[in-house]
């Protein structure tokens, strides 16, 4: 069923899916902002491309937790820790305004969607062999908000060809410093006062071979 509330589109698919966590319901830019505190586990659809995150799991019930086969094209992110104190996605994919997002419920959890893969972007500056020398890129299409407190650090990988990528997140629990290539060189940027970092629209990932994803293009506010 389509209808439109607000000037946006609702869309609720009823998609009986067998196995664990019977159907699952989508619906489409409503203007209801989530909570991102805490941890968010995520599911991506590979089909299409959507990520979508849930913060009513625990870390053990997440672990534990199996995709059935009716959901093949699907698979489970692996558990990150972000870098900042904060961080919130602003609208959903697809949204036209901000505080619109887009919801599922499944396997008897809420989740919301915070990106679509995106292989195609263009506008960052990256000499593609250099990029491919790490072995993990992609990009990604998210309206992401970070916010970095004083006393936080904010990392910044710099290509040969003088593009800035900012580190995200990385795997959950892992610390081991990054193996860099030839010409890349990360600086640290001490944070004195409440620092919000943007990732708005078409965003470039670098996956390094540690885990710790960095992105590009950003803004940063107020400038570093």
């Amino acid at each position: 069923m389509i209808c439109r509330v607000q000037y946006c589109t609702v869309l609720v698919l009823g998609a009986l899916l067998s196995g664990c966590g019977g159907s699952a319901a989508v619906t489409r830019c409503v203007s209801r902002s989530p909570s991102f505190d805490g941890t968010g586990y995520e599911l991506i659809d590979v089909y299409s491309g959507e990520a979508w995150i849930s913060r009513d799991w625990t870390e053990a019930e997440y672990a534990d937790f199996s995709l059935p086969w009716s959901w093949m094209t699907w698979l489970k992110n692996e558990p990150r820790d972000r870098r900042s104190e904060g961080a919130e996605f602003i609208r959903s994919p697809g949204c036209s305004e901000d505080g619109q997002h887009s919801y599922m419920v499944a396997f008897g959890k809420e989740f919301v969607h915070v990106g679509t893969l995106n292989r195609h972007i263009t506008g960052v500056d990256v000499n593609p062999e250099e990029a491919q020398a790490y072995g993990s890129v992609g990009g990604i299409t998210k309206y992401h908000r970070l916010t970095f407190q004083a006393g936080q650090t904010i990392h910044i990988l710099h290509s040969p060809s003088g593009e800035r990528f900012v580190n995200v997140n990385r795997i959950a629990g892992h610390t081991v410093a990054p193996t860099l290539q030839d010409g890349w060189t990360i600086t640290a940027h001490p944070v004195r006062r409440p620092t919000d970092v943007t990732l708005f629209g078409d965003v470039y990932v670098l996956r390094l071979d540690n885990g710790s994803s960095y992105q590009a293009p950003f803004d940063i506010i107020p400038e570093l």
